[in-house]
């Protein structure tokens, strides 16, 4: 057979092609790989084969990478102008999440109707900042809201936004000058841009939705929810995808391995449903007693044990920082939904007869509220967040979440499970039914059921909410919505 490797080879080297690490290499070039490796000699090795790409800084694990790739196109029938409408398409997305800013507007052109809009903004949020307003920008409502008051597309600038804060004499958003700091101290020790280098070739190497950090918040220092306290929630458990910063949230009351294990097993029964092989995910730990007591006494413990059952394994950290993503989302989550007002206005309307006469049939009303808001809210982060940490920044620009999963998993993944299932959960409903086991169960049950008679509906629509009361009825011991 003809060995094409060489006139690949010398058609590389006439191009002057160089590859560079954490670049996408075009799909011409991914073919010709493919086609040579299909006409190599019968005795040549996968090694050899890559020997002769070397000189392009080509990895084995990259050439290794194109030709699985391509393997299963070819299997599937598909054609390469497919994936390159994809592109076509990508790329028309990502321009639309750019938002036009009007850089000339001055705070003595406004209305009092335009200057009240921003600043309710930050009486409503107090950590509410330019960015913030930039991101809330790209819910559809919002925007429509935004135009009714502003007239026009454009955005105000981050001069004029400031301005109007200034002017209006609120209080300035408490910042983490430690981080600021620490930034600075690795600009001053070595080359910044090689830190960029360095951490977006450590974002490529990791699997969408395959990593996830695991912390547990503790809402009892947060002022807002003080009153709501024992009448509601003590504790926020996270899993945080370590790529594309995607969030699944349970609530309870308490912060034991049995509410533990049931998150995580509602946890892996949606990654199975997503499409993602749970013996390829890794959860990630810090020494809460709640995962583990293997740093205090050396035991491995039951739920560590199940993890390693269930799932590839865990690792549990040495320090907080490593743990850094979920810990920033817990921030995000504080500064953007319980320090906001609506959550103090529900604190206002539990009045002291609430106290004295406590039952779950007077906060049910609130405490679905406050549910409804917090599946909102985590379904826009996951929609439409970004990251503005420079090194996350120039690595995935203005991706959000589920965008950065489409990107590295475009073909295996259901989307609309993400959209529509990746949200807030109150982990307590377990303990409201016969057997605690089948609170995963339904869960499940009620995604298999929705994805394929609803495809379309949200959450609170008609036909869902009918199918959650149906099975909660079935499945519980009373009467309450699951969710």
């Amino acid at each position: 057979m003809d060995m094409k490797i060489t006139r690949l080879v010398d058609s590389l080297r006439k191009e002057s092609f160089k590859h560079k690490r954490c670049k996408r290499i075009e799909d011409r070039i991914k073919q010709k790989i493919y086609e040579a490796w299909t006409e190599k000699t019968k005795s040549m090795s996968k090694r050899r084969f890559w020997s002769y790409l070397e000189e392009f800084w080509i990895e084995r694990s990259t050439m290794r990478k194109i030709l699985t790739e391509w393997e299963k196109l070819k299997t599937k029938g598909e054609d390469i102008t497919d994936r390159e409408v994809r592109k076509v398409n990508r790329w028309k997305n990502y321009k639309n999440r750019y938002i036009e800013v009007n850089k000339e507007k001055k705070i003595e052109e406004l209305n009092e109707n335009q200057i009240w809009y921003i600043v309710s903004l930050r009486i409503e949020n107090p950590n509410m900042w330019y960015k913030r307003l930039y991101t809330k920008l790209f819910i559809p409502e919002e925007k429509i809201e935004y135009e009714k008051v502003f007239w026009e597309k454009k955005l105000i600038s981050k001069r004029l936004f400031y301005e109007i804060l200034k002017a209006s004499g609120l209080p300035r958003r408490i910042t983490k000058w430690q981080k600021r700091s620490m930034i600075q101290r690795i600009k001053d020790k070595w080359d910044y841009e090689q830190y960029i280098s360095k951490m977006k070739a450590v974002y490529g190497s990791f699997k969408a939705l395959h990593k996830w950090q695991v912390d547990i918040k503790y809402l009892i220092d947060i002022p807002n929810m003080i009153p709501l306290l024992w009448l509601w929630y003590l504790y926020q458990l996270t899993f945080r995808d370590y790529k594309t910063g995607m969030v699944l949230v349970f609530y309870g009351i308490w912060r034991d391995q049995s509410r533990t294990v049931i998150a995580t097993e509602t946890f892996a029964k949606m990654l199975e449903q997503i499409g993602i092989d749970v013996k390829k995910v890794v959860l990630q730990f810090d020494w809460g007693a709640e995962f583990s007591t293997l740093k205090v006494n050396g035991v491995e413990g039951t739920y560590l044990e199940y993890v390693k059952k269930r799932l590839w394994g865990y690792k549990i950290i040495n320090k907080k920082e490593e743990n850094g993503h979920v810990e920033s989302f817990h921030r995000m989550c504080e500064e953007e939904f319980f320090d906001s007002k609506f959550v103090k206005d529900l604190g206002m309307k539990i009045t002291p007869e609430m106290w004295l006469r406590y039952n779950k049939h007077l906060t049910d009303p609130i405490k679905e509220e406050l549910l409804k808001e917090l599946h909102k809210y985590i379904q826009n982060h996951n929609k439409y967040w970004y990251s503005s940490y420079w090194p996350r920044y120039a690595m995935f620009r203005k991706r959000s979440p589920i965008a950065i999963a489409k990107d590295d998993r475009w073909d295996t993944l259901r989307y609309d499970i993400l959209e529509q299932f990746m949200w807030a959960y109150d982990i307590d409903r377990a303990f409201t039914m016969k057997r605690k086991s089948e609170y995963p169960l339904l869960i499940n049950s009620i995604i298999n059921l929705s994805s394929q008679e609803y495809p379309k509906i949200g959450h609170f629509s008609a036909g869902l909410s009918n199918l959650l009361s149906t099975l909660s009825t079935y499945y519980c011991k009373d009467n309450s919505i699951l969710l």
